[in-house]
């Protein structure tokens, strides 16, 4: 017999998507693709592992091969095959460049509140003390985006109505590569519509001020306020707040459980004063907290839902110390009998624990305890100590 072959008419071309500036394949996360002649071509075959890939090609035709990348610019390589009869292999490496800017993503917010301003302040963005008209700001939630050059320091300011121009310094000196950065901008109020909150930071295991040689600051709805200041030497500070918000307060002190506080400042009088300390307790073995502000449905051991902002701080605080194990121990006053009180400690102990485990803390680090009234921490001769004995505690068992 005659055995006749011809020539396969295609070019097989394969290659890579490489970073001109570290010489590296682009990586999978950043969904490199390859564009023939300006289009996405099904004759493009990917590898997953590598972020190789290979296409097959009629022979007879100049291609042109493109990387994509989002945020990158690219250089064309051309893949001439008209002159071309039979089959061909040809390697390439496409060559992919980085913008040459960071995007900001953030808010424009008040220093004091760390709530957005909005349209009604006309709040627009100032970039090293220039108006930056060109970017949006969301009427409602102050949000904004921006893009701005590496390798330079900038200086993002506020300019509203009613608000004092803060300068919030952003270093992109280091940045070589395109990236997106959470940045919030904030503005500090002029009005007069603020309360000045102040006291100490008071030591829960020695029941005086905090001893010196700590960082204090405050998270105001769960971030860090610029608005405060502490003065070490007799553990007081100050904080302004704009009126007619409720607030969640937690000092943060390191290595130590920072009690969250909630603030009610919707009733209150603009520029009044209000004194109000906040507690913090060393993490040891042994140090016990009342767990405040969280309440149960009358005669049962169901947590109510306004209970859940101050059960989340001690989550928080358990995820912040991922060795520290407690116990949830409840405690009655003593009206009834033993058996009664013991039993709705009990479960009112354990509906507080599976809370917290419900919220992803390990099982092992949350054990439960109900005591009835064996640990009094007042006469339950009145009405307000025996207020105080109706709680739950957690006691700090390993670290």
């Amino acid at each position: 017999i005659n055995l006749y072959f011809s020539a396969i008419p295609f070019v097989q071309v394969k290659g890579q998507i490489v970073d001109s500036r570290t010489e590296k394949p682009i990586p999978l996360s950043r969904n490199p693709k390859v564009l023939i002649n300006g289009m996405h071509s099904d004759s493009v075959v990917y590898d997953q592992f590598s972020g190789s890939f290979q296409a097959l090609l009629p022979l007879g035709e100049a291609y042109t091969f493109t990387g994509s990348v989002d945020n990158f610019t690219a250089t064309p390589v051309v893949v001439d095959v008209t002159k071309e009869t039979s089959f061909t292999e040809k390697e390439i490496t496409l060559y992919v460049a980085s913008v040459p800017w960071v995007q900001l993503q953030g808010q424009l917010l008040d220093n004091s509140s760390l709530t957005p301003i909005t349209l009604d302040a006309q709040p627009k963005l100032l970039i090293n003390g220039e108006v930056a008209d060109t970017v949006q700001i969301d009427p409602v939630t102050g949000a904004f985006a921006v893009n701005l050059p590496f390798g330079q320091n900038y200086i993002l300011g506020v300019d509203a109505k009613n608000y004092k121009t803060l300068n919030n310094e952003v270093n992109l000196t280091d940045y070589e590569e395109f990236v997106v950065l959470n940045q919030n901008v904030f503005a500090e109020r002029e009005d007069a519509n603020m309360v000045t909150l102040s006291g100490k930071i008071i030591n829960t295991k020695t029941g005086k001020q905090l001893e010196e040689g700590y960082d204090v600051k405050m998270r105001v709805n769960s971030v860090e306020s610029r608005a405060f200041t502490y003065n070490e030497k007799d553990a007081t500070y100050t904080l302004k707040l704009p009126i007619g918000f409720n607030y969640d307060l937690t000092p943060r002190v390191i290595n130590f459980y920072n009690r969250f506080e909630p603030v009610d400042l919707t009733s209150a009088a603009p520029m009044s004063k209000i004194v109000r300390n906040f507690y913090v307790t060393p993490i040891e073995v042994g140090q016990s907290v009342d767990i405040e502000n969280i309440y149960f449905e009358t005669g049962k051991a169901s947590l109510k839902p306004e209970s859940f902002r101050s059960l989340n701080a001690l989550v928080q605080f358990l995820n912040e110390y991922p060795n520290v194990r407690v116990e949830i121990g409840g405690h009655t006053d003593n009206v009834g009998s033993a058996a009664v009180n013991e039993r709705i400690s009990q479960e009112r102990a354990l509906s507080v624990a599976e809370y917290v485990v419900a919220q992803g803390i390990p099982a092992h680090r949350v054990v439960s305890k109900g005591y009835g009234f064996t640990k009094p921490k007042a006469s339950n001769r009145t009405a307000e100590g025996r207020a105080q004995n109706r709680r739950v505690d957690f006691t700090i068992v390993g670290i």
